[in-house]
Protein backbone atom coordinates (compact mmCIF):
# COMPACT_ATOMS: atom_id res chain seq x y z
CA UNK A 1 0.00 0.00 0.00
CA UNK A 2 0.86 3.56 -0.26
CA UNK A 3 1.15 4.37 3.29
CA UNK A 4 3.16 1.58 4.43
CA UNK A 5 5.60 1.45 1.82
CA UNK A 6 4.94 -2.09 1.05
CA UNK A 7 3.05 -4.25 -1.81
CA UNK A 8 -0.26 -5.60 -0.88
CA UNK A 9 0.85 -9.27 -2.13
CA UNK A 10 3.72 -8.83 0.78
CA UNK A 11 1.55 -7.30 3.61
CA UNK A 12 1.23 -10.35 5.83
CA UNK A 13 -1.16 -8.99 7.63
CA UNK A 14 -3.38 -8.47 4.74
CA UNK A 15 -2.78 -12.05 3.54
CA UNK A 16 -3.76 -13.91 6.87
CA UNK A 17 -7.15 -11.51 6.95
CA UNK A 18 -7.51 -13.08 3.48
CA UNK A 19 -6.64 -16.41 4.49
CA UNK A 20 -8.95 -16.15 7.40
CA UNK A 21 -11.71 -15.54 5.04
CA UNK A 22 -11.29 -18.22 2.46
CA UNK A 23 -11.28 -20.79 5.37
CA UNK A 24 -14.01 -19.46 7.12
CA UNK A 25 -16.21 -19.25 3.69
CA UNK A 26 -14.77 -22.74 2.71
CA UNK A 27 -16.33 -24.04 5.85
CA UNK A 28 -19.42 -22.48 5.59
CA UNK A 29 -20.24 -23.00 1.45
CA UNK A 30 -19.17 -27.04 2.44
CA UNK A 31 -22.07 -27.16 5.30
CA UNK A 32 -24.32 -25.11 3.12
CA UNK A 33 -23.79 -27.19 0.19
CA UNK A 34 -25.10 -29.96 1.88
CA UNK A 35 -28.78 -28.33 1.50
CA UNK A 36 -28.04 -26.24 -1.64
CA UNK A 37 -25.33 -27.30 -3.71
CA UNK A 38 -24.99 -23.84 -5.77
CA UNK A 39 -23.67 -22.31 -2.58
CA UNK A 40 -20.65 -20.70 -3.66
CA UNK A 41 -17.65 -18.38 -1.92
CA UNK A 42 -18.08 -15.15 -2.50
CA UNK A 43 -16.20 -13.37 -5.79
CA UNK A 44 -13.71 -12.14 -3.09
CA UNK A 45 -13.17 -15.12 -1.76
CA UNK A 46 -12.71 -16.68 -5.24
CA UNK A 47 -9.84 -14.10 -6.60
CA UNK A 48 -8.22 -14.06 -3.33
CA UNK A 49 -7.80 -18.09 -3.54
CA UNK A 50 -6.95 -17.63 -7.07
CA UNK A 51 -4.10 -15.35 -6.68
CA UNK A 52 -2.35 -17.57 -3.88
CA UNK A 53 -3.05 -20.92 -5.74
CA UNK A 54 -1.36 -19.23 -9.02
CA UNK A 55 1.22 -16.49 -7.80
CA UNK A 56 4.39 -17.05 -8.87
CA UNK A 57 7.44 -14.54 -9.76
CA UNK A 58 9.00 -15.22 -12.69
CA UNK A 59 12.26 -13.49 -11.29
CA UNK A 60 12.06 -15.76 -7.72
CA UNK A 61 10.70 -19.09 -8.11
CA UNK A 62 10.64 -19.33 -4.52
CA UNK A 63 7.83 -16.33 -4.67
CA UNK A 64 5.04 -17.86 -4.70
CA UNK A 65 2.17 -18.65 -1.91
CA UNK A 66 2.41 -22.41 -1.62
CA UNK A 67 2.93 -22.46 2.30
CA UNK A 68 -0.53 -19.75 2.86
CA UNK A 69 -2.61 -22.43 0.39
CA UNK A 70 -1.16 -25.15 2.66
CA UNK A 71 -2.43 -23.45 6.08
CA UNK A 72 -5.26 -22.69 4.35
CA UNK A 73 -6.19 -26.35 3.59
CA UNK A 74 -4.80 -28.34 6.67
CA UNK A 75 -7.24 -29.23 9.04
CA UNK A 76 -10.45 -28.21 6.75
CA UNK A 77 -13.13 -31.10 5.99
CA UNK A 78 -13.71 -32.86 2.75
CA UNK A 79 -16.49 -30.89 1.84
CA UNK A 80 -14.59 -27.44 2.61
CA UNK A 81 -11.90 -28.72 0.45
CA UNK A 82 -14.08 -29.82 -2.29
CA UNK A 83 -14.97 -25.94 -2.65
CA UNK A 84 -11.76 -25.03 -2.75
CA UNK A 85 -10.70 -27.31 -5.10
CA UNK A 86 -13.40 -26.50 -7.61
CA UNK A 87 -13.15 -22.94 -7.62
CA UNK A 88 -12.66 -22.03 -11.38
CA UNK A 89 -10.04 -19.53 -12.81
CA UNK A 90 -10.98 -17.76 -16.11
CA UNK A 91 -8.20 -17.30 -17.01
CA UNK A 92 -6.73 -20.64 -17.06
CA UNK A 93 -6.15 -23.10 -20.12
CA UNK A 94 -6.43 -27.34 -19.25
CA UNK A 95 -3.29 -28.64 -20.09
CA UNK A 96 -3.51 -32.33 -18.87
CA UNK A 97 -0.70 -34.81 -17.80
CA UNK A 98 1.02 -32.05 -16.33
CA UNK A 99 2.27 -32.69 -12.23
CA UNK A 100 2.77 -29.62 -10.34
CA UNK A 101 6.04 -29.67 -8.05
CA UNK A 102 4.46 -27.94 -5.00
CA UNK A 103 1.25 -29.55 -4.85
Amino acid sequence: SRTTGKYYRNDRSRIKRLSHMIRREAIQCGEDRKINRRVNLTDMAKQSWIFLCTYSNPDDSTDNYVGTVRKILRGLTASAVDVLAHVENPRSLPISGIALKDC
